[in-house]
């Protein structure tokens, strides 16, 4: 039998047979090509990119810059606090983020395994990445969480010696200490990213759900605080009253509170730039929730995962709304959300629905390999390149507790539509093949032809990336091809004379 990916490959579907234009989508393009272009004589007249940009489906956004107050007061702190020159600050930011970005994911049984091939080995030499040897740290009190769930007898007698030589058994894995050193290198590294990512999954809410308006944001692992202003530049600066920022280093507290106060001639010292801003060191009573709830970068790492299940479990019983939870766009990354997934499925509850990415609640289609999106940014003023943007690739899931469709515009698709989780299709090719993630829990590669397919549908997929909601339906006959289907030569030949009349060009 084919496993999940195997067929993912192997088997490619004709998207003019097995797919339909959605209704839904015709009727809002319609409506927002005449809102925008009220005096377009030709009716079979394309609708124009800030027409697509504003659909639903369309979640993609132009490259993202940091808030001005928030550019100014990270170079600010930089001037006054490090004594690294900018071009070492970018090599040694550079370093960091390769190393959170190789960061591994190990359960429990791996790190077991780990130390049963170690009694193989008599004390072999540790060797420590380049990269990582400014930045790794053995803290010993989280290993320890990790093995108080295995009984001692499994490293009794000869397995004595390995109980000093743990920091080798789990050399595949360190968690990082945030000193004062590599918080400030995090905020050169990961200030942009991080804002840009934060509003990449916070814009799918409020355009998917306009009339969710958060009243108060519940931050673990806040750093920097960059989710809080990620939040208050989606949604207008002020509704959210509330804001818990739970951050157990000391340093990057430090640095947030810079970075949230308020400056300016007659404004009290104290003062921050939004209201109910509270920083703590340890998670809170289970009393305190809040409508929206985020964490990121933090599941990879905590050690095994009945500590990262525990983690997820305590936020979600804080979320009253939303819970937002993102990881680094790698296979590491994503396997922690996989985990996060399966979890609160099993146990969210039957007020829990799934938002996004997933168009479904069965087993993912993509176990094994990696399920990412992409968003594009500048850096802070001291490292910004004004000609080349950034791109950083990241995992997320969002639930909601209760039918997010509460919260959606009437005009919401009746239909749960699939998600492209391919990289944007090449707009100049005669047929586009795109990578669907189906509501049935299937994947499926699928090629559009630019002759037989929707001239608005094909406008849009050619114009779409990783993440975005295709706005086709599936065909509900019985037998579906299992073998892949030949593409007619031919027809591609016979298109390139339109790709070449019509133009084209991504985002």
């Amino acid at each position: 039998m084919k496993t999940a990916a195997t067929k993912y490959f192997q088997k490619t579907v004709s998207g003019t047979k097995k797919y339909a234009v959605a209704a839904s989508f015709v009727k809002k393009m319609a409506a927002l090509k005449q809102e925008l272009q009220p005096n377009a004589q030709r009716e079979s007249q394309l609708p124009s990119r800030l027409a697509l940009r504003k659909h639903p489906c369309h979640l993609s956004l132009p490259p993202l810059t940091l808030p001005d107050h928030l550019d100014r007061a990270a170079i600010d702190y930089l001037r006054e606090h490090c004594l690294f020159s900018i071009k070492h600050l970018n090599q040694l930011s550079a370093k960091l983020n390769n190393f959170l970005h190789e960061r591994p994911i190990l359960t429990e049984m791996e790190i077991l395994e780990k130390r049963r091939v170690s009694q193989a080995i008599n004390n072999p030499p540790v060797e420590t990445p380049d990269d990582a040897e400014n930045f790794e740290d053995t803290n010993q009190s989280k290993i320890d969480d990790v093995l108080k769930y295995y009984s001692e007898k499994s490293i009794s007698g000869a397995g004595r010696s390995l109980r000093q030589n743990r920091n080798l058994i789990l050399s595949g894995w360190k968690p990082l200490t945030f000193n004062k050193e590599n918080s400030q290198l995090y905020l050169v590294g990961r200030l942009a990213p991080n804002f840009a990512t934060a509003c990449r999954v916070l814009y799918e809410i409020r355009k998917r759900c306009p009339l969710f308006v958060p009243r108060s944001l519940f931050d673990f692992a806040s750093g920097l605080g960059t989710y809080t202003w990620a939040a208050n530049t989606v949604w207008p600066a002020g509704c959210i009253r509330e804001h818990y920022l739970v951050e157990a280093s000391t340093h990057m507290t430090s640095i947030s509170e810079f970075l949230l106060l308020k400056r300016g001639k007659g404004i009290p010292p104290s003062e921050t730039v939004f209201p109910g801003v509270r920083h703590r060191r340890f998670l809170p009573s289970l009393q305190i929730n809040a409508d929206l709830v985020m964490s990121g970068y933090v599941l990879l790492e905590v050690a095994g995962e009945v500590e990262r299940m525990k983690i997820v479990e305590n936020l979600w019983q804080r979320t009253s709304g939303f819970l937002v939870l993102i990881e680094e766009g790698t296979k590491a990354g994503f396997s922690a959300l996989l985990e996060a997934r399966d979890r609160l499925i099993k146990r969210g509850g039957e007020d829990m629905h799934m938002f996004a990415p997933c168009p479904h609640l069965l087993k993912c289609g993509k176990v094994g390999m990696t399920c990412s999106s992409a968003v594009r940014y500048y850096q802070l003023g001291l490292t910004k390149d004004e000609a080349y943007p950034s791109v950083e690739n990241f995992s997320y899931l969002v639930v909601s507790r209760g039918d997010w469709r509460r919260f959606a515009s009437p005009d919401e698709a009746e239909h749960v539509l699939p998600r492209i989780v391919s990289t944007l299709p090449n707009p100049r090719a005669p047929a586009l093949d795109v990578d669907l993630c189906l509501p049935n829990g299937d994947c499926e590669r699928v090629t559009f032809s630019r002759t037989g397919t929707d001239r608005t549908l094909f406008f849009f997929l050619k114009n779409s990336a990783a993440g975005d909601i295709a706005p086709c339906l599936r065909s509900t006959e019985d037998s579906v091809d299992e073998e892949a289907e030949d593409i007619d030569d031919e027809e591609r030949v016979e298109d390139e004379a339109d790709a070449v009349e019509e133009g084209g060009g991504g985002k």
